[in-house]
């Protein structure tokens, strides 16, 4: 009986759901979690550097592969190396103990045993550029990948513009792209592509095709593009853009992109991947037939520039940008610059630190009556000039919060806010501006204004307050 006893106690302990056997795989599980936690705290541990000195992505992946090799952890790693021919930069790690683990910018993961296999699936793969010829069907821009199906569609076809970077050049006194079919630019009112190409660049691709109708992209494969700068620019009479196809995950620059598009009444971009996009100045600048723009999923986080973003979009009545990050932004001259039709901007969650520059910002927006710039740090902006003018619709404007002892221009700042009737800048310094010209002009309504002891008239202040109820200036 006590042998019988013994052998259930030693099978209890070594059996494979046995005691011993259950707190093996409990530490293995422990020491799994605390690599995983390691090589986070790695990650981590590098992204104060990586923001200070604005690395790209593989500089940061290399300098994380090189932190990984010099941790104590992984001294004697198998193996640590970065994977080719992924999607993303994937460092691979594998453990003395044959764990293998994946790491990219966004996570760390474990994804099993040496032996067992890894293939590399990433969300999808990346297309290897192939010819990219074009020829002009009637008034059809059609694309081929080949030059023999260019040729044989009977139209007037074009050299091979795979991997071709185009520009605007300055030509007679005449800026126009140096796209070869610019020269057929008044004959060309659509755009369609019949096989499956996957450019590199697509900057100026479309620019100055003034006669152009509809373009429809659904075939392009735009995963590998980096820059769309300026790519439907001074097209006119565009009425339609099929964006189904667009993948703009690696692109960096939408400056320019829809500039005096302004036929297009209607815009998809709810789908744009932009979390790498640096410059959106200019983007929707002009596109006056516009009565809704959804930009609420961008992700503005690395944008550098807005400049003119919204400029002259003189249908929108309203525009969602509670979802913008702005911490990088430098430029907001002329943002909204001539959107009358505008009511209401709720900027309130714009943190505008970095930001040197706000000439224009909401100038001629006539029908706003509601903007909030309560939260804005304007702690390096030098420039504030036509800043608020031409607000006829606005009866309060709150800048308590303005820090304005960098800046230089006010030249026509509140000039034509003929509802306002009070204005506090008992805050404002001005003791560096050199330019009040105009500042208060047709303020018609405007009763009081607060200064404060930092407040200094500049030398240049001609017309300053022209047309105002009142010149009184109430110091608080």
């Amino acid at each position: 009986m006590l042998l019988i006893l013994a052998g259930i106690s030693i099978a209890t302990l070594t059996g494979p759901n046995g005691v011993l056997e259950k707190a093996n795989k409990a530490k293995e599980e422990m020491k799994k979690a605390q690599y995983l936690e390691e090589l986070r705290v790695i990650g981590l541990g590098l992204q104060p550097d990586r923001t200070m000195e604005n690395w790209d992505n593989q500089t940061y992946m290399n300098k994380y592969q090189d932190e990984i090799q010099r941790d104590d952890m992984f001294l004697d790693a198998k193996e640590i190396k970065q994977l080719p021919n992924t999607e993303e930069i994937t460092i691979q790690v594998i453990t003395v103990e044959g764990w293998v683990y994946w790491i990219t910018e966004e996570k760390v993961e474990y994804k099993g045993t040496e032996d067992e296999q890894h293939p590399i699936e990433p969300e999808e793969p990346v297309i290897k550029p192939t010819g990219i010829y074009a020829a002009l069907v009637g008034n059809t821009l059609k694309f081929y990948t080949t030059q023999e199906a260019a040729e044989a569609s009977g139209g007037k076809t074009y050299e091979n513009v795979k991997g071709k970077i185009f520009t605007r050049d300055n030509t007679d006194n005449v800026e126009k792209p140096n796209t070869p079919w610019f020269a057929d630019a008044d004959n060309i009112t659509a755009v369609e592509f019949v096989d499956e190409v996957a450019p590199e660049y697509l900057g100026y691709y479309f620019s100055d095709l003034k006669s152009l109708e509809t373009v429809n992209m659904e075939k392009v494969k735009t995963i590998n593009v980096t820059n769309m700068y300026g790519m439907f620019l001074n097209c006119e009479k565009l009425r339609e853009i099929n964006t189904k196809g667009f993948d703009t995950r690696n692109v960096e620059n939408m400056g320019w992109m829809f500039l005096n598009c302004k036929s297009l009444t209607s815009l998809d971009v709810t789908m744009f991947d932009t979390k790498k996009v640096t410059n959106m100045e200019v983007m929707f600048n002009g596109c006056s037939s516009l009565t809704q723009l959804d930009v609420s999923s961008f992700d503005t986080s690395n944008a550098t520039t807005m400049r003119s973003m919204f400029a002259n979009c003189t249908g929108l009545s309203e525009i969602n940008l509670s979802n913008f990050n702005t911490s990088n932004v430098t430029n907001m001259a002329t943002m909204f610059h001539g959107c009358s039709a505008i009511r209401k901007l709720d900027l309130s969650n714009f943190d505008t630190s970095k930001v040197t520059i706000m000439d224009s910002m909401f100038n001629l927006c006539m029908s706003l009556t509601d903007l909030d710039v309560s939260s804005f740090n304007t702690s390096n902006v030098t420039s504030m000039k036509s800043m608020f003018s031409n607000l006829y619709g606005i009866r309060t404007l709150d800048v308590s919060s303005f820090n304005t002892d960098q800046v230089i221009n006010m030249y026509k700042m509140f000039n034509g806010c003929s509802s306002l009737t009070i204005l506090d800048l008992s805050n404002f310094d001005t003791r560096n501006v050199t330019d009040m010209t105009s500042m208060f002009q047709y303020g018609l309504d405007l009763k009081t204004i607060y200064i404060g002891p930092n407040w200094k008239t500049a030398s240049k202040n001609t017309n300053m307050f022209l047309d105002c109820a009142t010149s009184k200036l109430t110091l608080k």
